[in-house]
């Protein structure tokens, strides 16, 4: 009986005119049990649900300073906060069990949010005279409402470190994924978006840097700062023309190859709607030339197919 709502079993018993004075009986105990378990002055209520919710949020996500139009951060937890108010109230939890379904959700996107943010926005400062000055305050508090914002792996291979790189440990980021699979009830396409897009520019830049260093050093074409292979490459063998002047394949060419059918689950990504088949083809694809996306990145998109092959909306509407 407990698996289904008051409302709906009460509705139930009216329909069941016919029952016996027996059964009737039994049904007023169950009904009654339901009037006692909704007299439980711990259940939450929806408007006390959203109250609590709301403070919860504004104690531990500043708000956005007035410059900034909004703030991705507290969208996307907006939007996670109601999922939990959602779960809670399905599961006629108190308070307790909201707050720990809030924080569970803010868990995951700050450790999102740390592991892909600049260094100036995560850096500890414990010195009094290494305190950030007006102008980096800014940059501070503008990086704090951003959980993710794009980053061209084609850029960062282009002229090595810069802000379009992508680097940072697995351990978090991976662990803030698993965290995010084992609470199905928690999905939401944006986040199921930033988590592949950052995986995928992850292993771009990882594979660029690969390459650059044990395979292509130092030389570059000065007039587009690429390395002069991967031009050989890009403006060659794009034309059919994968071989040496001695007519044998240049095998030192695959890296960027692989590299390129990499970098197209990254172009398939672009939003504001993607298709996710169209990119989990692309990565089948570079995957049989040896690209090795993570189990994550592939559970991940599996499971944004599996929702719907076609359409998967990035920053769905708010109205």
């Amino acid at each position: 009986h407990h698996g289904i709502p008051p409302n709906n079993r009460r509705q139930a018993v009216q329909r069941l005119g016919s029952i016996s004075d027996d059964e009737r009986q039994v049904t007023n105990d169950d009904e009654n049990m339901d009037n006692l378990t909704d007299e439980n002055p711990d259940t939450l209520m929806e408007g006390e649900a959203l109250s609590l919710a709301r403070e919860w949020i504004d104690n531990c996500i500043a708000k956005p300073q007035d410059r900034l139009r909004s703030s991705q951060t507290r969208s996307l937890m907006d939007d996670l906060a109601k999922t939990c108010i959602a779960e809670s109230l399905r599961n006629r939890e108190s308070k307790d069990g909201l707050c720990k379904r809030l924080h569970g959700a803010w868990n995951i996107v700050y450790s999102i949010w740390r592991a892909a943010a600049p260094e100036y926005a995560t850096e500890v400062r414990r010195d009094e005279d290494d305190q950030p000055d007006e102008e980096e305050t800014r940059r501070i508090e503008d990086a704090q409402q951003l959980v993710w914002s794009r980053r061209d792996p084609y850029l960062s291979l282009s002229v090595g470190q810069s802000v379009h790189h992508t680097d940072f440990s697995f351990v978090k980021p991976h662990s803030a994924v698993v965290e995010y699979l084992e609470r199905p009830w928690l999905r939401h396409p944006s986040l199921d978006w930033i988590l592949v897009d950052i995986l995928v520019s992850r292993e771009l830049c990882d594979l660029g840097e690969a390459v650059m260093q044990r395979l292509a050093p130092r030389k570059r074409e000065r007039l587009l700062d690429v390395h002069h292979r991967h031009f050989y490459h890009r403006y060659c063998v794009s034309k059919g023309e994968s071989t040496t002047i001695t007519g044998k394949p240049d095998h030192r060419l695959e890296p960027f190859l692989l590299w390129d059918e990499m970098y197209e689950v990254w172009l398939r990504l672009r939003g504001p709607v993607v298709s996710p088949s169209r990119v989990r083809e692309a990565m089948v694809r570079s995957a049989e030339h040896g690209a090795e996306w993570g189990t994550l990145t592939w559970s991940l998109i599996d499971r944004v197919v599996a929702i719907d092959p076609a359409v998967w909306v990035i920053w769905p509407s708010r109205s």
